[in-house]
C-alpha cells in the first residue's frame, strides 16, 4: 500500500514540477493548450491525495487512486501522444512513451485491484 502511495506521490511531484516550468508561458499559448496544462495540476492534485491516502493505509485511497490513474493516463494520451501541451519528449518518441505509460498504468491499475481484494472482508 505504502509503495503505491510512494508512486502516487512521485508523479504528484512530476506534475508540480511540470506546472512550475510552464505556468510562466501560460498567457503564449492558445485556450486548448491551457487547459491540457492546467487539467495536468488538476490530476497532480488528485495523484497527491492517493498517494498521501495510501501512505495513510486508508481505504479511500483506492477509490482516489483509481480516479487519478485514470485520469493521468487521459492527460498522457492527450499531452504526449496527441501533442497537444508542451512536453520533454522527442516527437518521434511520443508514442511509444505513451505506450510505456499505458502498460505502467495497467500495472498500478492491477495491483490496486489486488489491494482492494486483499482488504476487503
Amino acid at each position: 500500500m505504502r509503495v503505491l502511495g510512494l508512486l502516487f506521490l512521485f508523479e504528484s511531484f512530476l506534475a508540480a514540477l511540470y506546472l512550475s516550468q510552464l505556468i510562466s508561458a501560460l498567457p503564449g499559448h492558445d485556450a486548448s493548450v491551457i487547459a491540457v496544462i492546467l487539467a495536468r495540476g488538476g490530476v497532480g492534485a488528485l495523484q497527491f491525495t492517493a498517494g498521501w491516502l495510501l501512505s495513510a493505509r486508508r481505504a479511500t485511497g483506492i477509490v482516489v487512486a483509481r480516479w487519478a490513474i485514470v485520469g493521468a493516463t487521459a492527460w498522457v494520451l492527450l499531452a504526449v501522444g496527441f501533442n497537444l501541451a508542451p512536453t520533454d519528449i522527442y516527437p518521434w518518441w511520443r508514442w511509444q512513451a505513451t505506450g510505456a505509460y499505458a502498460l505502467y498504468a495497467a500495472v498500478m491499475w492491477l495491483l490496486i485491484q489486488r489491494l482492494e481484494k486483499k482488504l476487503s472482508p
